[in-house]
C-alpha cells in the first residue's frame, strides 16, 4: 500500500511495558517505517507529549495499571480528534474491540500477532492522512487557547508562555499552589519574578539560547521562590513557540521537584552509609584476620621451636601435647578463614585470579596432607585420574580450599572404608568426585546442606565438630569461578559431591600448561637479612628460626629500615605490610624499587594480611614473593631458598 506520509513520522507509545515497544518499534522498522517515537504510561504525561511530541499516531496498550486505552481514546478524541490511535494490546475480547472502535480507534492489533502492527499503522496514516506539519518542539494551541487552558488546568506543574523578551502573558492556575501568586499578578512580568536571586543569572542564560539557537531546553535543576520568599527545587522545560516561521514567544513547564530532591538526599546519604558500613566492614574483618594470625604466628612458631628442641626427650604422651596445639591452632586459623572468606563474597569483595592450573598436581599434593589422617583411622584414600589433559582455567586458591573442605569432610565423617577422589571429563565439562562410605546424609538435609552454618546435628549432643560454613563457603567458591557442585548421599552408606568446572583448556592452548617444579634448593652461603616487623614475638620467632643459617637484623618501621640500610648491605628483605609510622611495607617496598641501589634485593612480604588481594597488592607494589603468618619453619626456609637462587 502506498502512502503520501511525510517522513519521519512522530509516534507516542501508551505503553506501561518498555519490553512491548522494544517489540513494536523492531516490527514497524522492519517494514522500513521512518519514524520517531516516545513512550508515555500516565494520563499526565500523555497530554504534555501531545503537546510537546506532537504525534501522527498513538499506539496504545489497553489495559495498564493507571491508565488504559479507553481513557487515552477518551483524551485524544476530546483534544487531538485528527490523531489516528491504534490499540496495541494484549488479550481483548469482541465486545471490547467493538467498543475501542466505536470511540474512535482505528484499529486493534493483537501483541500476539504483532507482525500485523505495520500494515495497521500504514492503513490508519493512510485513512487520515495525517501529514507532519510542523518541528517537534513547536508546543500544542493548534485550535485554541481555550483547549491549552483546559490541559493546563488540568496540571498540578506549572505552564507559562512568556513573550520574545520573556514577559508572562499566560501561567496556569497552578501557579497559586506552586508560587503563591495569583496568575493575575505575575502576567506582564518578567519570568525570573518566580527565580531564585542566586539563579537569576543562570535562567536567563538558558531563556537567551533558547531564544538565539532554539534548542529546547530540558530537565534544566533551578531554585525558585515564592511569595513569602520560601525557596525550592524545581525542573524547568521550555521551547521556542513558532508561528508563521516566526519566534513568537516560549512556552513551558514548572515542576516541584521537592520530594524528589529529598529523596534523592535521602538516597545519596543511604548510599554514602552504605559505602561508610562496608569500609568498616572490610576494615573489621581484615583486622580481625590480622590480629588473630599474628599472635598464632607465635603460638605456632614456637611451639614448633619448642618441640624441636625438646622431642627427642619427649615420651609419647608428651609427643602429643604438641600435636594438639597444633591441630587446635589450625582449627582456629580454619575456622577465621571461612567466616571472613564467605563474609567477603557475600559483600563481592573476593578477588579471583584465574590461570591455567594442573588438577592432577593440586589433588595429589592435598591427598599428600591428608595421608597421615587416613592412616590413623586405617582408611584408605585413593586418587583415580582418567583425564588426560587436567589443566582447567580456575582460581588456584579457590579449587585448593575448595577440594579441601571436600576432603576434610569426607574424613571426618567416614570412620571405616575409603575416600575416593576422582577426576574425569564427561559432556565436555571437567569433573571432580569426592566419595566416602561415611554416614551419609537423610534425604530431608540434602536440600540444606549449602546453606551457611547448616548442620545435621546440633545441640550439645552433636557428633562432629565444625560451624557448617564449609561446603557454603565451596559453592560460594566454585560459583565464582563459573563451576558449580552437586550431591548424591544414602544415609548410612555414604556421600558424593561431585564438582562440575566449564572453564577447561582450550586444546589448541595445551602448550601453555604451566610447569610445576617443586624447589629443592638449598644455599650454603649464610645471607645478611633484613626482617622489617613491629610485633617483638614475630621477630623473637624469625630471630630464632633463621640465626643458624643466617645474620639477621631486624627494625620495627620503614624510616628505621631506610636508615639502616645507608650503612650496612643486606641479601635480602622480609617485609611486613602493617607496620607503625609513617610508612608502611607496601610504601616501603615502592620506595626501595624505586631506589637503583637497593632495587635488585629480594623482597618477601611476611604478613598476616593473609587475603588473596594483599598477595596480590604486594606483588603489584613490587615484593618478589609472600608467605602469610603463621609461618613455619621450613616453608620460611624454602622461600628464602627460592627467592635468593633466582638472582
Amino acid at each position: 500500500m502506498q502512502t503520501d506520509i511525510i517522513s519521519p513520522i512522530h509516534i507516542l507509545f501508551v505503553e506501561d511495558t518498555i519490553h512491548d515497544m522494544e517489540l513494536a518499534i523492531r516490527e514497524l522498522k522492519r517494514e522500513n517505517l521512518d519514524f520517531v517515537s516516545k513512550r508515555v504510561e500516565t494520563e499526565k504525561d500523555l497530554i504534555l507529549e501531545l503537546t510537546y511530541f506532537k504525534p501522527e499516531l498513538i499506539i496504545s496498550d489497553y489495559s495498564m495499571p493507571n491508565f488504559d486505552g479507553m481513557m487515552a481514546l477518551n483524551i485524544v478524541n476530546r483534544t487531538n480528534p485528527e490523531i489516528p490511535v491504534i490499540i496495541f494490546t494484549g488479550s481483548i475480547n469482541e465486545e471490547t474491540a467493538v467498543k475501542c472502535m466505536k470511540a474512535g480507534a482505528v484499529d486493534y492489533v493483537l501483541k500476539e500477532k504483532i507482525k500485523r502492527l505495520p500494515f495497521a499503522v500504514k492503513e490508519a496514516l493512510e485513512k487520515k492522512k495525517i501529514i507532519k506539519e510542523k518541528h517537534e518542539t513547536e508546543l500544542a494551541l493548534k485550535e485554541s487557547d481555550t483547549k491549552f487552558k483546559e490541559f493546563a488546568e488540568q496540571l498540578t506543574d506549572v505552564i507559562f508562555i512568556s513573550d520574545y523578551n520573556g514577559i508572562i502573558t499566560y501561567i496556569s492556575p497552578s501557579s497559586e499552589k506552586v508560587f503563591g501568586f495569583h496568575p493575575n499578578e505575575m502576567i506582564d512580568k518578567v519570568f525570573t519574578i518566580f527565580i531564585s536571586d542566586i539563579q537569576k543569572e543562570i535562567a536567563l542564560k538558558s531563556f537567551n539560547s533558547l531564544i538565539s539557537t532554539g534548542i529546547p531546553t530540558q530537565n534544566l535543576i533551578l531554585i525558585m521562590k515564592r511569595k513569602d520568599g520560601s525557596e525550592f527545587y524545581s525542573e524547568l522545560n521550555s521551547s521556542l513557540i513558532i508561528k508563521d516561521q516566526q519566534i513568537n514567544g516560549t512556552i513551558g513547564v514548572i515542576r516541584d521537584i521537592t520530594e524528589r530532591k529529598q529523596w534523592e538526599t535521602e538516597l545519596l546519604d543511604s548510599k554514602e552509609k552504605a559505602e561508610l558500613s562496608n569500609k568498616l566492614k572490610d576494615a573489621f574483618i581484615a583486622n580481625m584476620s590480622h590480629e588473630i594470625r599474628t599472635p598464632l604466628n607465635g603460638i605456632l612458631g614456637m611451639t614448633s621451636l619448642i618441640e624441636e628442641a625438646f622431642l627427642k626427650y619427649s615420651t609419647p604422651v608428651e609427643e602429643r601435647f604438641f600435636q594438639t596445639i597444633q591441630q587446635s591452632s589450625k582449627r582456629l586459623l580454619r575456622s577465621i578463614d571461612m567466616i571472613i572468606n564467605l563474609s567477603r563474597i557475600q559483600i563481592g569483595e573476593f578477588p579471583i585470579l584465574q590461570k591455567n592450573i594442573d588438577l592432577n598436581l593440586i589433588i595429589s599434593n592435598l591427598l599428600m596432607e591428608y595421608k597421615d589422617i587416613a592412616e590413623k583411622k586405617s582408611l584408605n584414600l585413593i586418587f583415580e585420574n582418567s583425564y588426560e589433559n587436567t589443566i582447567v582455567y580456575f582460581d588456584e586458591y579457590c579449587i585448593i580450599l575448595s577440594l579441601s573442605n571436600l576432603i576434610d569432610n569426607a574424613m571426618k565423617f567416614t570412620n571405616s572404608g575409603e575416600v575416593i577422589i576422582k577426576l574425569y571429563k564427561e559432556n565436555e565439562k571437567v569433573k571432580i568426585d569426592v566419595s566416602d562410605t561415611g554416614i551419609g546424609m537423610s534425604p530431608s538435609y540434602i536440600s540444606e546442606i549449602f546453606k551457611p552454618y547448616s548442620q545435621e546435628e546440633t545441640g550439645y549432643s552433636r557428633s562432629y565438630e565444625g560451624m557448617g560454613l564449609g561446603l557454603s563457603l565451596t559453592k560460594k567458591m566454585l560459583e565464582i569461578n563459573n563451576a558449580s557442585i552437586s550431591v548424591r548421599s544414602v544415609k548410612n552408606q555414604g556421600s558424593t559431591f561431585t564438582i562440575i568446572i566449564n572453564n577447561v583448556m582450550a586444546e589448541n592452548n595445551k602448550e601453555e600448561k604451566m610447569q610445576f617444579t617443586e624447589n629443592k634448593v638449598h644455599i650454603d652461603t649464610k645471607l645478611r637479612i633484613l626482617y622489617v616487623e613491629d610485633d617483638i614475638t614475630s621477630q623473637e620467632l624469625v630471630e630464632m628460626i633463621l640465626r643458624k643459617f643466617h645474620e639477621i637484623k631486624y627494625v620495627i618501621s620503614g624510616e628505621e629500615a631506610l636508615e639502616l640500610m645507608k650503612t650496612y648491605q643486606f641479601d635480602l628483605i622480609l617485609m611486613d605490610i602493617s607496620l607503625k609510622g609513617g610508612i608502611n611495607g607496601l610504601q616501603l617496598t615502592k620506595i626501595l624499587r624505586n631506589n637503583p641501589l637497593y632495587n635488585k634485593i629480594p623482597i618477601i612480604a611476611v604478613t598476616a594480611h593473609a587475603f588473596e588481594n594483599d598477595r596480590i597488592a604486594s606483588m603489584e607494589a613490587g615484593c618478589n614473593d609472600y608467605i602469610s603468618k603463621p609461618v613455619r619453619k621450613n616453608d620460611l626456609l624454602t622461600i628464602i631458598n627460592k627467592n635468593f637462587n633466582k638472582l
